[in-house]
């Protein structure tokens, strides 16, 4: 609507007869016939109102096949008119609804739609209600946190500042959360030694339950969570499996605490190629702690033969598994949940003659 609508009649080979030529419709639309000379004509009818309008014919009295044609005349549209704003497109939460608003008042008649959804590509669910004077009021509600991309097209052309992105905040405020003990210390935890942590969730005032995952590299490992009835949880779980990450730098210690006399340490380190991996021995001021460092540079099973006095301390030989690091750019947000689990340390005893034991311990960085 709003500028002329053209199109062609071409009477070639239709033989002797006169054209006629009218447009029925909402209103008076002014037509204008131009006859080409050689059996056609260029004809234009300039609507002033939108709605279905029926466009008739004729030749030598008779309607041509297909008419009377129909054409739906729409309002002229201008998507750069288009508003929006409201609290719901600058913040959004979990399971609750949020609110816009978004004005084509000034913008003409044309069709709206709107997608709200997130980096996995789960749709939010959209309530869009037309307030009859031009402006909508927009309601919808995410199933799940994380970064949400909004789209708002008007007549099928995106709006002015969209496609925009939205951070939708868990269903619950857990950065009030606190994780503390044993078992999330960066010191690591004792190989097939049950630890544990603790989960104070006092901070969201109400009773709510938490659920915790904890992996190793071949797969889950149970965790035991109590609920001590006051907002805090206790979260018990043992480790089974050692990983180093591939390429970073790795100290364990070994304490000959106990084992009387000054023996010699011997260490050997052989990766999953079965080629000596260098390692740096570093004494403790008392002598009796050593700090073991080494680079392991390839992923799979790493073994380490440790000797006392010429004897292989109890659980020598030890298996670590080598893994690659993760890698932070691929990471979207930090996890608001309780932190990942800790690498292990490896506990190994003493010379198995001797009568007191200690332990060596591996303790990735």
């Amino acid at each position: 609507m709003g500028g002329a609508a053209p199109f062609a009649i071409d009477t070639k080979g239709a033989g002797t007869g006169g054209l006629g030529l009218t447009v029925e419709g909402p209103c008076e639309a002014k037509i204008e016939c131009q006859d080409n000379g050689d059996g056609s004509c260029s004809v234009s009818f300039l609507p002033t109102e939108a709605g279905l309008y029926n466009i008739n014919i004729l030749f030598a009295d008779r309607h041509i096949p297909g008419s009377p044609f129909k054409a739906a005349v729409r309002p002229a549209f201008d998507p750069s008119k288009v508003r929006a704003g409201g609290p719901g497109l600058e913040r959004g939460r979990a399971g609750e609804a949020g609110a816009f608003a978004v004005d084509c008042s000034e913008a003409g008649e044309a069709e709206l739609t709107i997608e709200i959804a997130s980096e996995s590509g789960v749709k939010a669910e959209v309530r869009v209600q037309d307030n009859g004077d031009g402006t909508y009021s927009i309601t919808y509600t995410p199933r799940c946190h994380g970064n949400y991309t909004v789209t708002i097209k008007y007549g099928g052309v995106a709006v002015p500042r969209f496609p925009a992105h939205l951070q939708v905040e868990p269903h619950l405020d857990t950065s009030g959360v606190m994780v503390s003990g044993p078992g999330v210390e960066p010191r690591g935890v004792l190989r097939e030694v049950t630890t544990h942590f603790v989960v104070d969730a006092r901070s969201l005032g109400r009773p709510v339950g938490i659920k915790v995952m904890i992996s190793n590299p071949s797969g889950a490992t149970d965790a035991y969570v109590t609920d001590k009835g006051d907002g805090t949880f206790r979260v018990e779980y043992t480790a089974y499996e050692d990983e180093v990450d591939v390429g970073m730098d790795q100290e364990f210690t070994i304490s000959s605490h106990g084992a009387g006399g000054q023996a010699k340490l011997d260490l050997k380190i052989t990766s999953p190629s079965r080629r000596p991996i260098p390692c740096k021995l570093e004494s403790g001021s008392a002598n009796e702690v050593t700090t073991v460092k080494y680079i392991p540079p390839e992923e799979g099973p790493y073994r380490l033969d440790i000797s006392y006095d010429g004897n292989p301390i109890p659980g020598s030989p030890f298996t670590v598994e080598g893994v690659m690091p993760p890698d932070p750019s691929k990471v979207s947000r930090p996890s608001l949940g309780p932190p990942d689990p800790p690498k292990v340390r490896r506990p190994s005893l003493g010379p198995p003659d001797l009568p007191k034991e200690d332990l060596a311990r591996t303790r990735p960085r």
